[in-house]
């Protein structure tokens, strides 16, 4: 599930999930390129590139990208915030 708010200054991108969630000590370990854990009756589990990207790319346009909580105590949010840009004026 994603959402999207926006203020003067920020869009925020919220993406929700509903699964076992992701536990606090993690949470920025996993935009390190290739890192993985052990846990559950899948084996292990990593990231891969994809949120080392993510995070790289969202920066690059003066962006920041974080894992929190789910809502209810449930799942993970990747929140994704990004500057607002305003369109050049014209003379």
């Amino acid at each position: 599930e994603a959402r999207k708010r926006q203020d003067v200054e920020h869009t925020r991108i919220d993406v929700r999930d509903r699964g076992p969630g992701i536990p606090e000590e993690e949470r920025k370990r996993i935009f390190d390129m290739f890192f993985s854990v052990e846990r559950g009756d899948r084996g292990r589990q990593g990231t891969g590139l994809g949120l080392a990207i993510t995070q790289g790319m969202i920066g690059a346009h003066g962006g920041s990208v974080e894992a929190l909580p789910g809502y209810d105590g449930r799942g993970t949010t990747i929140r994704i915030m990004l500057p607002r840009m305003q369109p050049p004026t014209t003379p």
